[in-house]
């Protein structure tokens, strides 16, 4: 988990200097864009005046991250009310869902067609034009996403593979036996979780944010912790730092038995599947112990340091133990899983990862070896010796491989964590928030089993309400490419891609 302190960090450009700007960066390899968060600077006066924003109505901000020279850097553009901005999902096809974000909360027009970027893009003041334009009846996001008309569209739900724990269900246009078009929605209201946050106490938050991803609760409660810890100056000891490293191990264990568990399911390999779940509802079972708050338990909390469950440590080693040779045979078998080899929705050949927005495990799978407890240390993970397993095209197979070895390592892990527990002695605990005395932003991530989670944390003077906390999630960044890239008439390949990946529509609806 890492935290960083943007505030006086945001690369501040005008906005005609973007495309110029962003065009360069097309050819710069190794860059992977994670995001463009909006903020309303009308709640951020403190920080506009700092930054010579006075006037301005919204600062957009890109985040970027070079794996080559491992650097993180932010670009800001800021808007007049009624100014538009160009889409760079183009470029980056990750930005094309957090484009919609920004256009569904604040309004702000973001025009993918070309001509239309050229009559306006280059004006620096508002204009009559660009407050009137209408962009539904040259382009929106719905135009885009509509098929082509006389052919059909099938409509698949992943309840009909019995994966019931996602309402997600996909849209396919099809011309023939061949797919010419998919997108995918989810059954149910939206949660609004963002717009919610910006309503409560900021110490509040921790009770929701795990509705973020339920697969995925505890790398999301660890992160948030240490994103309010950060803002406090709270600094925890050698036995929260510890805990905190078992717990996310702990969840990465959960997190890949139960993606593994789903793409045995239906890819039909039933016994790899029902083994997979029982690993999965062992270790579920350790988690009651932290609580019965629902739907998931509070394993840590922000500005607070506490002790694990009595015997937690010792049942969690005896558990992974009692695994060893079941896992072992399990690993064998799906490494002569032959028939899945070539799973995969689509060709590295045709696409670039990066660009696409795949972090974490996806992008490894391609072959690119990055994993933030490697090359970008946090907790002790200096003092382990860590295997980066790979794959070579980005197919559910290589997937698969990695969760396996993946598992194998978080095993491993959690042994020499649990092997070197610090005593806990002096444990502290802050008595309630204190609101910061100038505005402060955050820029806080984590590496999930789905690939790299993201807050961008915006907090007002002397409020006790995040002005933002914008999530920015792996499946929000990929279901464009997703949906883009997938052509072929086997459903089945498509489904276990998605479930392979780690993809979770929680994190799209939020």
């Amino acid at each position: 988990m890492k935290v960083k302190n943007i505030t006086n960090s945001i690369e501040i450009i005008k906005k005609e200097e973007l495309d110029t700007l962003f065009r360069s960066y097309e050819r710069t390899s190794g860059l992977i864009c994670k995001g463009v968060t909006c903020l309303d600077l009308s709640n951020l006066s403190n920080f506009s005046s700092e930054n010579n924003l006075t006037g301005a109505s919204f600062l957009i901000v890109y985040h970027f991250h070079n794996l080559d020279k491992e650097k993180r850097f932010h670009i800001g553009v800021s808007l007049l009310y009624g100014q538009t901005i160009q889409s760079y999902s183009y470029i980056w096809p990750s930005l094309f869902y957090f484009e919609n974000e920004i256009q569904k909360l604040y309004g702000i027009t973001i025009y993918r067609h070309e001509r239309i970027q050229k009559e306006i893009v280059e004006k620096s003041q508002a204009s009559f034009m660009e407050k009137s334009y209408d962009g539904r009846d040259k382009i929106s996001v719905e135009t885009e996403s509509q098929f082509e008309k006389g052919i059909d569209v099938v409509n698949l739900n992943l309840t009909e593979y019995g994966i019931r724990s996602q309402r997600a269900n996909f849209d396919m246009a099809v011309h023939g036996k061949k797919i010419v078009g998919l997108k995918a929605s989810q059954e149910g209201v939206f949660l609004g979780l963002e717009k919610l946050f910006e309503k409560i106490n900021i110490e509040h938050i921790r009770k929701y944010i795990s509705h973020v991803n339920g697969y995925s609760f505890i790398p999301y409660q660890i992160l948030w912790s240490e994103t309010l810890e950060k803002s406090q100056g709270f600094e925890i000891g050698d036995y929260e730092n510890t805990k905190r490293m078992l717990l996310y191990e702990f969840s990465k264990v959960i997190e890949n038995f139960r993606y593994l568990s789903l793409s045995f399911k239906v890819i039909d390999e039933v016994d790899s599947h029902l083994k997979c779940r029982e690993f999965l509802n062992q270790f579920k079972l350790l988690l009651l112990e932290f609580g019965t708050a629902r739907p998931h338990p509070l394993v840590v909390s922000p500005c607070s340091e506490t002790i694990l469950p009595e015997g937690w440590k010792r049942k969690c080693s005896l558990l992974i133990k009692s695994f060893t040779k079941d896992f072992d045979k399990l690993k064998s078998n799906i490494t002569r899983l032959s028939r899945v080899l070539e799973l995969s929705h689509i060709r590295s050949a045709r696409m670039n990862a990066l660009k696409c927005g795949y972090t974490g495990l996806p992008l490894r799978s391609f072959g690119v070896s990055h994993d933030l407890r490697k090359n970008d240390k946090f907790y002790l993970y200096d003092e382990l010796e860590l295997n980066v397993p790979l794959g070579i095209n980005g197919t559910s197979y290589d997937r698969i491989l990695i969760r396996l070895e993946e598992v194998q390592e978080s095993f491993s892990n959690i042994i020499r964590i649990i092997e070197s527990f610090p005593i806990a002695e002096g444990l502290r605990e802050a008595d309630s928030f204190s609101p910061p005395a100038n505005d402060q932003i955050y820029y806080s991530y984590c590496e999930t089993s789905s690939g790299e989670v993201n807050f961008l944390t915006a907090l007002r003077k002397d409020s006790t309400k995040v002005d933002r906390l914008h999530i920015m999630t792996p499946t929000l960044r990929t279901l464009k490419i997703f949906e883009e890239s997938y052509h072929s008439s086997d459903l089945d390949l498509m489904v276990v891609d998605w479930v392979s990946l780690g993809m979770n529509m929680e994190e799209v609806s939020k």
